[in-house]
């Protein structure tokens, strides 16, 4: 009796979590659903992707369930995804700012001239640098397609993924960190420094492998194609 007992919360917790697993992915599939639809419109209809997410977010309120709606949106409009949030927002005016004033231009124009072997380790430090500032994904903006292009020479495929590699070790420089101030987050404590300190192994194994896909980059293609 006491095993029975013990048996059903344990499945109605396994069937509220399936339940909560769907409600998290139907959002998901909605955005999925979105940009499919615009691929294959060839972009008749283009939203931004902004918009795309503001939608995803907005369908996924109706599925909350309303014990938890009110936590869920305190959760979302104070402390570290506020701050995130923020940050996002505040590198998305940088990097119009670096447009307007022609900054992201030398940028690109500084990413495409350099030449062999300076250019790998160039890469190595400036987009994780850079993207300390900008984030992962303004980094590969700004950066990352240029850099893409500087080794026309090889299979674009394999450079996109090196220099894609590369780019998210920006998520854990200072000063935004934001893979580094999510984990703390949902682990609910630490500091960024300790994520940090736990997190550059496998960095740095990232690292040489994205580095050995470009120097290697006409051999692999050669195996891989």
């Amino acid at each position: 009796m006491q095993q029975e007992r013990a048996g059903r919360p344990r499945s109605q917790g396994g069937d509220d979590s399936l339940q909560a697993g769907l409600r998290g992915f139907a959002p998901l599939a909605l955005i999925l659903a979105i940009w499919i639809a615009v691929r294959i419109s060839d972009a008749v209809v283009d939203p931004a992707s902004p918009l795309i997410l503001v939608i995803g977010g907005l369908a996924a309120l109706p599925l909350l369930p309303r014990k938890e709606f009110r936590a869920v949106i305190m959760d979302t409009f104070t402390g570290t995804p506020l701050q995130l949030a923020a940050v996002l927002t505040s590198v998305g005016v940088l990097v119009q700012i670096m447009t307007l004033t022609g900054v992201r231009g030398w940028l690109v124009t500084g990413a495409m001239s350099l030449q062999a072997p300076w250019s790998y380790p160039g890469l190595l430090v400036g987009m994780p640098l850079l993207g300390g500032a900008l984030t992962a994904m303004a980094a590969s903006d700004v950066l990352g397609v240029p850099a893409a292009f500087s080794f026309t020479g090889q299979d674009m495929l394999i450079n996109v993924g090196a220099l894609s590699a590369i780019a998210s070790l920006a998520e854990f420089v200072p000063p935004t960190s934001i893979a580094a101030a999510l984990a703390c987050y949902v682990v609910g404590g630490g500091t960024v420094r300790e994520v940090l300190r736990r997190a550059w192994p496998p960095m740095a194994v990232l690292a040489a492998l994205a580095m050995l896909m470009l120097v290697f980059a006409k051999e692999l293609a050669g195996v891989l194609t």
